[in-house]
């Protein structure tokens, strides 16, 4: 571990199999809607510490109640050996091994009236079902994050709305928040003991842990908002050490990864003079960071834990796919296998036995959106375990997605996907697609709605602009304060310029589709560019920047975290109106749809409601739809049809694709 790892991209080892994918029979129309916004019901697969059995996780939501089932799996004869389903609208998710035996899952009710069924953070518990008996029974009744595993008999969990009492040394529920601590829960008795309780002050908050094997606390990241900035802290005999300082930018924090296997601390950090963010490994006794991985262009993203020895044995990070890199000779010589197996797509190991003789393998290629299977390391033979999206294969139904650059209006070159019909690649009717955020990214994975689209007959082209995360601090921060008319929105345009220029796209069927983040750049499409496009589509999307400050508490993390991407909503506030759709309605000239979920957590549906409205008072083309019992998304299985449908007529009614919808 002593020698600094440079990441690069893994190719395929020598006298690794090819997976030959059998030709399917085309239909002469696209697949169903359904096909797209049903899956990927697999939630997880973990394999057991002896390798001999799996736990399986699936899910479902509809409009009448939401199924969530747990199965256990005998490798032997491949039969279910065990299964239960969780309570009528509970979800299960998380489940994974603590030995040969027992598994540790993670369940909390979905809460259906009046909340997103996805975005509930309270309410959490831990389960703990033992595979011999078939027992099942609740450990934590409320945790916020983790558990963070201790090996043996116990698991740490972090807790929120909770107050410690020393008395009864117990937590005790409060309303609102509480404070915030750390216990360590007793699997086998159920007993609590408190370890710590964390920093929860309204502008300082603990973002992240570190835990030894016995559960007690090493270090932690506080971050402030009232500064900007976060604290690396060690607990040392005398109290907390700071060791390290940088500023806090949107989701920037380290991560504190764990512990190596050489005793030093795994962190994922970007230092204040560098570009990206970096694997360091931290000895605590000399003070010294050392650099263990990077990527000449790429973020390192967060280490992979071991759960057999509670270590960090590798890191992750996301190139065009998702890579990955072993510190453990054996799982990097099957990763560098598989690499080679899915040379054309991608390859991820999630799980494994104790003694790195079976792995589970998430892959991915050009004819599969994405299967999981079972690989031997000493045979090095593949079996086919669970298809996430079953009836969709080959190009026809995915499309033909690229990776690409294009330039833009200042020479930098922006990277970005491109989803292509199959066999069609000129004059088509195009979908820019940018993405939510809008400090996030898109990758080369498949993408449901990409691939629906192109399966209608769209090019369909995703852009990384500048603000998108992944490609270092530099690209991250050219896009803060850049909403509306910034190279944000630049970038986005100058991507249809390109396809227009490369003949790929017509420059008269464009449409500009997004949510999130991606629906305030529809909307800016139509209102302060309304030359450039012939429709939009704003799904869950921002319409008045200063409303949207105007609803979060000063000094909330929320309300920082708004400021710090949009800008200051006192002295930036003219400029915030000048860049809010909401107030240019007049100036559109093209159809919208807007879609919204009215218990949205994250952009409210006021939102939509205002920007309809609006569009509405000055007599525009536009089409509102709210969507009860959903939030920011669509989850229910009836409403991702009823999602992808609108779209699709809107589409075709106004630019025009070249294939029908499969009934």
């Amino acid at each position: 571990m002593g020698a600094r790892l440079r990441v690069a991209a893994v190719a395929a080892a020598l006298g690794a199999a090819i997976l030959v994918w059998t030709p399917i029979a085309r239909a002469q129309t696209p697949p169903p809607i359904e096909a797209y916004t049903s899956g990927p019901r697999v939630s997880s697969i973990g394999l057991s510490a002896d390798g001999r059995r799996l736990v399986v996780t699936t899910s479902r939501y509809t409009t009448e109640r939401d199924y969530a089932t747990l199965q256990v799996i005998n490798l032997a004869n491949n039969e279910v050996e065990r299964a239960f389903d969780a309570p009528a609208n509970s979800l299960v998710s998380g489940a994974f091994w603590i030995d040969d035996r027992r598994i540790i899952f993670s369940v909390r009710p979905s809460q259906r009236a009046g909340a997103n069924v996805l975005t509930q953070n309270f309410g959490r518990g831990y389960g703990l079902f033992d595979v011999e008996t078939g027992s099942q029974r609740l450990v934590q009744a409320r945790g916020f994050v983790g558990p963070y595993w201790v090996p043996g008999d116990a698991m740490a969990v972090r807790v929120v709305g909770y107050e410690w009492d020393p008395n009864r040394g117990s937590y005790s529920e409060m309303s609102g928040y509480g404070r915030r601590g750390v216990i360590r829960v007793d699997l086998a008795g159920r007993n609590a003991r408190h370890i710590a309780n964390l920093n929860d002050a309204r502008a300082e908050r603990t973002a992240d842990l570190l835990l030894a094997d016995d559960g007690e606390l090493l270090a932690r990241v506080d971050t402030n908002s009232g500064t900007n900035r976060w604290r690396f802290l060690v607990y040392e005999s005398g109290g907390l050490r700071s060791v390290l300082e940088g500023i806090d930018e949107i989701g920037a924090p380290p991560d504190l990864a764990g512990i190596l296997p050489d005793g030093r601390w795994a962190i994922v950090t970007r230092r204040d003079e560098e570009d990206r963010w970096r694997m360091f490994a931290f000895d605590r006794h000399t003070g010294q960071f050392e650099m263990i991985a990077d990527h000449e262009r790429y973020d390192m993203s967060s280490g992979i834990h071991d759960r057999w020895t509670n270590r960090v044995i590798g890191v992750r990070w996301v190139e065009e796919f998702p890579r990955q890199r072993f510190f453990d000779p054996a799982l990097q010589t099957a990763y560098e296998h598989l690499a080679g197996v899915f040379a054309s797509g991608y390859a991820t190991i999630s799980s494994w036995s104790r003694d790195r003789s079976r792995v589970v393998v998430f892959g991915e290629t050009p004819e599969d959106p994405g299967s999981y299977y079972l690989f031997d390391t000493g045979s090095r033979s593949l079996q086919l375990l669970r298809r996430t999206y079953p009836q969709l294969t080959g190009a026809a139904a995915l499309g033909d997605r690229q990776s690409i650059t294009y330039r833009a209006r200042d020479g930098t070159r922006i990277p970005a996907y491109l989803t292509l019909p199959a066999n069609a690649a000129q004059n088509l009717p195009l979908v820019v697609m940018p993405h939510g955020g809008p400090h996030a990214r898109d990758d080369f994975t498949f993408d449901p709605t990409a691939g629906f689209l192109a399966s209608r007959g769209y090019a369909v082209l995703q852009p990384n602009f500048r603000g998108s995360t992944g490609f270092g601090y530099a690209w991250f921060n050219a896009g803060r304060g850049n909403w509306g008319v910034g190279i944000m929105q630049t970038d986005v345009d100058d991507g249809v310029n390109a396809l227009v220029r490369s003949g790929i796209a017509d420059p008269n069927r464009v449409c500009i589709v997004g949510a999130s983040y991606g629906g305030y750049a529809a909307l800016v499409g139509a209102t302060l560019t309304p030359d450039r496009y012939r429709c939009a589509i704003s799904i869950v999307g921002v319409s008045d920047l200063v409303r949207m400050l105007d609803e979060y508490v000063p000094g909330s993390q929320t309300a920082d975290w708004w400021r710090l991407s949009m800008g200051d909503p006192r002295a930036d506030r003219e400029h915030l109106r000048a860049v809010s759709p909401v107030n240019f309605a007049d100036r559109v000239r093209i159809p919208i749809l807007l879609i919204h979920g009215r218990e949205d957590p994250i952009v409210p549906v006021i939102q939509s409601r205002i920007m309809y409205d609006r569009l509405r008072g000055a007599g525009k083309d536009v089409r509102y739809i709210e969507i009860e019992h959903e939030g920011h998304g669509f989850f229910m299985e009836e409403n991702r049809v009823r999602e992808f449908r609108e779209i699709e007529a809107f589409l075709a009614q106004h630019i025009g694709g070249g294939a029908a919808s499969a009934q």
